[in-house]
């Protein structure tokens, strides 16, 4: 089934309420952060990789850029209290970044 975006909205500097609450409760985004279907989530979490170099991949993957220290502290404590939730969460979240948004 292809994805289709449900709601249509301009994109403001600063973001908006209607924007934040579309991309938070989107059915096209949450299925894109499930540790599933061979998801790119998927294949991290079964990987014998590092909490740290799945945080690094996952910002690499999703925001062209490296975590800021403060940010791979805090998404690795997610990952050391629940490495399937803590990346759907981190993924979840990475998504929903401003940043995300205007970039791509």
């Amino acid at each position: 089934m292809r994805d289709v975006r449900l709601v249509v909205f301009d994109r403001q500097p600063g973001g908006s309420i209607l924007q934040a609450l579309v991309l938070m409760n989107s059915p096209f985004v949450n299925r894109r952060i499930k540790a599933e279907n061979g998801s790119k989530v998927e294949q991290l979490v079964k990987s014998d990789k590092s909490n740290a170099a799945i945080v690094d991949e996952l910002y690499l993957a999703t925001l062209s850029r490296k975590p800021r220290d403060e940010e791979k502290q805090l998404a690795i404590t997610w990952l050391e209290t629940d490495r399937k939730q803590g990346t759907e969460d981190l993924q979840w979240s990475l998504l929903n970044k401003l940043d995300f948004i205007f970039n791509y």
